[in-house]
Parts: C-alpha cells; sequence; structure tokens
C-alpha cells in the first residue's frame, strides 16, 4: 500500500453456497464450502496482525446464527466468522462481523429465483440493499462486534421455525412474545356439533376426509386422492413451511388452537384426524411430556440412562441398589468365551500377554450373543463380529432407556411421542480399520495371497520339469512332440542351485503378473504399494524354494508332496478373514503352522491395517524368513546326502 494512501478497512465478502444435508455431503465438499469463509478469514486476520485498522468487516449469515436448512457446513463457516471477530476483539483488533439475511438485487439467495420465493413464503424477506448498508454503517461506527440484520415477518417465519421441533431462540423477540400470549382462541366452529350426530366411524371419515382435502389444497393436488389416507405427511411431500399452511387451515376450519408441529406429532392423516375428534369432542386431554419443573439455565440433562454392570446389574436402579449393598461385582474369568485360563494367567506382572489375576469384573452374558441369528458368519472380517456384538449391546441400552423414558412419561405422552422415546438412540458402528470399495469385502487378501502360493508353486515346478529336461534327465512331451537332449553329469547339489536360482529369477515375473491383473486390471486396493511387492516376492519365493527343496528330497513323487504341503494344508484358511480366536480348536492349532494362513496375514495388514507389525505383518515376515531357511536347509541337506551315497539321477533310458 503507498504511504500516502494506507490501508485502513478490509471487507471479507467471499462465500460458497451450499444446498445439500451434511448426510450428502462428501467431506471434500464441505471442506471446499467451508473453505471460502473460513480459510480467507484466517488469512486476512494473520497478515492484518500488525496494521491498525478503522474496521474489517466479515460478511457473515443469519443461517450461522440459527441455522438454515441444507446448509450446514455454510452455516458452519458463518459461525467461524463470528467467532473470529469476537476473538480478534479480545486482543484489541477492529472487527464486525454483520450476520446477513438474505438481500435482494444482490447476493447468493437473489441469484435464484426458486431460493428467494420459498424464503419469502417462510417469512424472511428480501433485504433492500440500501437499508442493509445503513445498517452496515451503523455497525461499523458503534463498533460492534457480532450484530445480525434481517427483515422477517415472524408472525409467518417463527411458527415455520418451531414447526418440527419447539425452540426458545427467539422468545425475547417482541413480536414473538406476542404471538405467545395467551388469547381467546376464536369459537369453536360447527364442526363438533356435526360430528356430534355421527357414529365414531363415521366422525373419524369425516375428518380423515377434511384433513386430506386441506393437505391436497396446501401441496397443489387436484384431488384429496394424492394423499393417501396412512401415507406419511414427510413422504406425501411436507416441509415445515407447508406444515404450517396445513395447521393454519386447520385450525381456522376447527376453531381450534393447534400447535405448530401438529404436522410432525401426528405423522400422518388418520392420526392427526383422531386428534382432532378427540379435541372437538373433548375425550382427551392434551399436555406437554413433563415429569418435574423446568431448568432453563440446564445446558444438558439426564432425563434416562440404560447399562450393563459386572454382578448382573443391568439397569441404573440395579447398580445403584449394587453399591448401595456394597456388592462385590468381582469374578472368576467367564467360562463362555473360549478364553485359556491357563495360558493367560501367570504370576508374573512384568510377563507380556498374561495376567497376574484370574478375577475380574465381567459380563457373564455377553458370550450368549447370537452371530447366527443376526446373519453373521464366521467368513466375514473378524472386526464386523466386534461391531455388530458392540452395535447389540448399544441397541439393548437404548431399548432400556426408551422403556423407562415411556414410563416416565405415563399417559401423557402422544402415541407418537411415546413411538420417538421407546428406541430414542439411534446406534451406528464405526469400522477403526475401514476398508476400501474394491476390496472384496475384505476377501481379496485371501484371495490374492492364494495366487501368490500358486504362483510359487508353479513356478518351482516348472524351473524343476525345465532344468531337468535340458540336462537329460526327464523327455520332453508336447502331445504328440518328444524329445530328449544328451544327459549332463551333473551332481543333486549343484542342480539344485541353478533350480533355487531360476525359481528365484522367473518369480519376478510371476509376481509382476499377478500385481498386474489384481491391482492394475482388477482394480484392488492397495496402499503401501512397494511393501505389497516386496512382501509378494518374498511370499511367492518362498513356496518356490520349498517346492525345489520337496522335489529335491522326494524326486519323482515330490510335486504331489508338494501339492499336499502348500495347497492342501491351505483348506482350512477357506476361511482365513476369520481371527484364529473365533475357529474351532482343531483348526486353531493347525493355523499356527499353517503356511497360507500366515501369509494371507501379512498381506491383509498390509491391505486392511496400515501395515502394522501387530496385525499379523511381523509373524508373515518371521515365517517367511523360516520357510525359506527350512526350504534351503532342508533341500541341501538331502542333495548332499545323495550325492555322498552315489545316489546319481536317474536318465531315461534309449529308445
Amino acid at each position: 500500500m503507498p504511504e500516502d494512501a494506507p490501508l485502513t478497512g478490509v471487507v471479507h465478502a467471499a462465500g460458497v453456497g451450499q444446498a445439500a444435508p451434511l448426510a450428502d455431503t462428501p467431506l471434500d465438499q464441505v471442506a471446499a464450502a467451508m473453505a471460502a469463509k473460513t480459510l480467507g478469514a484466517a488469512h486476512l486476520d494473520a497478515l492484518l496482525d500488525g496494521h491498525d485498522l478503522d474496521f474489517l468487516v466479515l460478511v457473515s449469515s443469519v443461517a450461522g446464527v440459527w441455522g438454515s436448512a441444507g446448509q450446514s457446513a455454510y452455516a458452519a463457516a458463518n459461525a467461524y466468522l463470528d467467532a473470529l471477530a469476537e476473538n480478534r476483539r479480545s486482543r484489541g483488533l477492529a472487527a464486525t462481523s454483520v450476520a446477513w439475511g438474505p438481500w435482494a438485487e444482490v447476493g447468493m439467495a437473489s441469484a435464484h429465483r426458486t431460493v428467494s420465493e420459498n424464503l419469502e413464503r417462510a417469512g424472511l424477506r428480501l433485504l433492500n440493499p440500501a437499508t442493509a448498508m445503513t445498517e452496515l454503517r451503523r455497525a461499523v461506527v458503534r463498533g460492534e462486534t457480532a450484530v445480525t440484520v434481517a427483515d422477517v415477518d415472524w408472525e409467518q417465519y417463527h411458527p415455520v421455525f418451531t414447526a418440527a421441533r419447539s425452540s426458545r431462540l427467539f422468545d425475547t423477540v417482541d413480536t414473538v412474545a406476542a404471538l405467545g400470549a395467551p388469547g381467546s382462541t376464536g369459537a369453536v366452529s360447527g364442526l363438533a356439533e356435526r360430528l356430534g350426530g355421527l357414529t365414531e366411524q363415521e366422525q373419524e371419515r369425516l375428518l380423515v376426509d377434511l384433513v386430506r382435502a386441506e393437505a391436497a389444497v396446501v401441496l397443489g393436488h387436484t384431488s384429496a386422492e394424492g394423499v393417501p389416507v396412512k401415507k406419511a405427511f414427510r413422504d406425501a411431500g411436507f416441509d415445515s413451511l407447508t406444515a404450517v399452511e396445513l395447521r393454519k387451515r386447520l385450525a381456522h376450519l376447527t376453531g381450534l388452537a393447534l400447535p405448530s408441529t401438529l404436522v410432525f406429532d401426528y405423522p400422518n392423516p388418520l392420526a392427526l384426524a383422531r386428534h382432532l375428534r378427540a379435541e372437538l369432542l373433548g375425550t382427551v386431554e392434551t399436555a406437554p411430556v413433563a415429569t418435574g419443573p423446568a431448568v432453563t439455565d440446564e445446558p444438558i440433562a439426564i432425563i434416562g440412562m440404560s447399562c450393563r454392570f459386572p454382578g448382573g446389574a443391568r439397569s441404573a436402579d440395579a447398580f445403584w441398589q449394587l453399591v448401595a449393598d456394597n456388592t462385590d461385582a468381582i469374578s472368576e474369568f467367564p467360562v463362555n468365551r473360549g478364553w485359556d485360563g491357563d495360558a493367560l494367567y501367570d504370576p508374573d506382572p512384568d510377563r507380556p500377554g498374561t495376567t497376574y489375576s484370574t478375577q475380574g469384573g465381567f459380563l457373564h452374558d455377553a458370550g450368549e450373543f447370537d452371530a447366527g441369528f443376526f446373519g453373521i458368519s464366521l467368513g466375514s472380517l473378524g472386526s464386523a463380529l466386534a461391531d455388530q456384538i458392540s452395535e447389540r449391546a448399544a441397541a439393548e441400552a437404548s431399548q432400556e432407556l426408551g422403556r423407562r423414558l415411556t414410563e416416565s412419561a405415563g399417559g401423557d405422552a402422544t402415541p407418537a411421542q411415546r413411538l420417538l422415546l421407546r428406541d430414542p438412540v439411534a446406534v451406528t458402528t464405526e469400522v477403526g480399520h475401514p476398508i476400501g470399495s474394491r476390496s472384496g469385502l475384505g476377501l481379496s487378501a485371501f484371495y490374492y495371497t492364494l495366487l501368490l502360493v500358486l504362483a510359487g508353486f508353479l513356478a518351482g515346478n516348472i524351473i524343476h520339469n525345465g532344468v531337468d529336461t535340458g540336462l537329460g534327465y526327464a523327455d520332453s512331451e508336447l502331445g504328440p512332440w518328444h524329445s530328449r537332449r544328451p544327459t549332463v553329469p551333473v551332481s543333486r547339489t549343484s542342480t539344485l542351485v541353478v533350480k533355487m536360482g531360476m525359481t528365484a529369477g522367473l518369480t519376478v515375473l510371476t509376481t509382476a503378473l499377478i500385481m498386474v491383473a489384481t491391482i492394475g486390471i482388477l482394480g484392488m486396493d492397495a496402499p503401501h504399494l512397494p511393501l505389497l511387492a516386496v512382501f509378494s516376492y518374498c511370499a511367492s519365493l518362498a513356496v518356490g524354494l520349498g517346492v525345489q527343496a520337496i522335489n529335491a528330497a522326494f524326486g519323482g513323487i515330490g510335486q504331489l508332496v508338494a501339492m499336499f504341503v502348500f495347497i492342501a494344508l491351505a483348506l482350512p484358511s477357506s476361511g482365513a478373514t476369520v481371527p484364529l480366536e473365533a475357529v474351532p480348536e482343531f483348526y486353531r492349532v493347525l493355523g499356527i503352522f499353517e503356511p497360507m494362513r500366515q501369509l494371507a496375514s501379512g498381506v491383509r495388514s498390509i491391505l486392511y491395517f496400515d501395515a502394522r507389525a501387530d496385525a499379523g505383518l511381523a509373524r508373515a515376515w518371521i515365517m517367511i524368513a523360516i520357510g525359506v531357511a527350512a526350504a534351503l536347509a532342508f533341500g541341501f541337506a538331502m542333495a548332499r546326502y545323495y550325492d555322498r551315497k552315489g545316489l546319481h539321477r536317474m536318465v531315461p533310458r534309449p529308445e
């Protein structure tokens, strides 16, 4: 900035709109919607920290003050501007955040006719730009930190704002307070007298037809057929604005003082008609659900709870009784969890993986979870089993809480309220180690490992047969073609060295082909690609060297023996996504020595668990090292033994 024209004021007016529920907005879109306001304001705050400004105006929105449907990220960004203004003021710096209502002629709302019309129908009128600039000048001159400027028709807007849920946010506004002041609700129309001369079924039919007809008018249908009797108002197309309009029409026709949440309390025409009948004929008394005096300054109120505690406590009352009676809830290890108590116990408290006590506080009935009932098979990821158990426990806790809430509400609650209270908690689980969309539901680790084992097995046998044919120790047969090479006198040990070296070379090609096919062509999710490549090569090479060692030891039947070792022993791994602790005892013992399972654990750790050593990768590397060492030691030991004994290779007989 030139010295003769120093910087004295800045206006931050950037912003990106949003028109989607938060649940349907990906994280990157949330970040993009917030960045224009939040990052821009943060950069300005940092850059202007040493400047003595007359003003810094942050253009905010009413969405950040009282919210706006479909604008969660946008609202959060504007709330950030209000907070930044407060923060700058606390540091002695200039800042004024103005939360604007929609503007006429300019601004995001005016650019979309449908949006502006909906806002005005809801009671949020478009601001005249001249009026808005006057209010901006007033806020800056007065040194305001955070102000809200909007043209609101409270008689229209407040009922819409509170249609889906009650709110006391605007109670201090004089116009809103006047709306809630007690007064005459008007004389009840002759509808009640008309109902008195009808049977109960005729009364219900009349009121259902009335509700459907008025709902059809509000929604713009040509007849009441567009509003089915038992279809929820939400599903029929009602929102907060149309809900308020229907409430107004019914209040005028019935003479009743109906709440703004009417459509949400009685969610379909039949339920609403029955409520109107009860109100008109005085068959029930309606009262708010309350069990005690309201505490207006309490931010959070615990109105019920549910729990499971050691000692058999299945409710809050039982837990407090357990505490009051000084009950000892400590017990021995549960017997229905499959735990090996003898292996877990060790008197040395410093020994890892053990406990020096055989007692503790346990939920002994947790083992009664029926996985089959919930459709959980042992072929799914082990983490899914834990998720389902946790979700079941949380769901039971929600139902227990709902039972206590409905009991507390008694007969004062409406049917809709009792339905909501019955199961008040939405239970969701989140996977600690989420897998990608191209992971075969976790099974790709097993099938990828199977390819590595098969590649190693085939590479070993291809090299074995090829070398024997090239040295003249086996005939070459391909269909009707038959050939035989001159025999090359060479020791078994030297032959094994050649075979193992060539296996190492061919394994590079087979591993590359597997990765190209699974990752490049099929699109398998594959994080830590360099590590996966090295691990794949080493795993497949270990199998190939094992095949060579077995062939060197067993000769003609070596391929059958190798097939049993590396293929038949992989059968228990058909459920390799199941933790060892979740399979029967026999397979659990077998799995400790099973090559396929050890390799699958390493692949699974790389693909799904961020290559964590304690997720199976360390054990897989150890087993690969043991496998390579065993193959080299066993193969060369047998080859040298045969050479010392003079047991030379048999050659084909001359034709």
